[in-house]
């Protein structure tokens, strides 16, 4: 008998520790791989004008990607496109100018490299930044203390509480909804 095959649904390149600290969690409750890509465990940022940088070093071609990931990505044999998968970035806007905010949310920022030109890349944001917006909606990160640990302890005491918020924030705050969203959609397909 053969085995239904679980695809790999994604990548999520994480700004730093505490978007790999959110990741791993949606990973155990969805029980699904979601292949955090971040520098170091989190603990060196990637900004929202490195990531290109960061994925070329990693993945410089898709067949580089591809093989990495051998067995977990759906492949289309004849033209080697990869199917029902993206390459999610959660990043904080932070200092970001207005123009290379633009670029990386219109997707132009990736236009020079495979990700882009095989619009695989899905940008995620956080405006100014995840603790900023979790505040805002009255969940306390203190800035004053490790903020990674704040998270885990938050994540996974009030798991179903924190993406409830995540999944209604407006467009101005964040449009990481649209993660949701697509891993509901493929949970559903697959």
């Amino acid at each position: 008998m053969n085995r239904k095959v679980k695809y790999l649904p994604c990548s999520i390149v994480c700004h730093g520790e505490c978007e790999v600290i959110l990741v791993k969690q949606i990973q155990a409750k969805m029980r699904r791989n979601l292949n955090p890509l971040s520098k170091d465990g989190g603990s060196n940022s990637i900004l929202i004008n490195t990531i290109n940088h960061y994925l070329e070093k990693r993945f410089p071609e898709k067949k580089t990607y591809i093989k990495k990931n051998n067995d977990l990505l759906n492949v289309d044999k004849e033209n080697h496109k990869i199917l029902n998968h993206k390459i999610f970035t959660i990043m904080d806007r932070d200092d970001s100018s207005d123009e290379l905010f633009a670029s990386y949310l219109d997707k132009s920022l990736f236009k020079d490299y495979w990700w882009g030109q095989e619009q695989l890349i899905e940008p995620i944001y956080f405006d100014p930044n995840m603790d900023a917006v979790l505040r805002k909606y009255g969940i306390e990160i203190n800035a004053h203390s490790s903020k990674p640990s704040q998270y885990f302890k938050l994540l996974t005491t009030k798991y179903d509480d924190i993406i409830d918020v995540f999944k209604n924030l407006d467009e101005k705050s964040s449009n990481i909804k649209m993660l949701f969203e697509y891993l509901d959609t493929f949970n559903s397909k697959n």
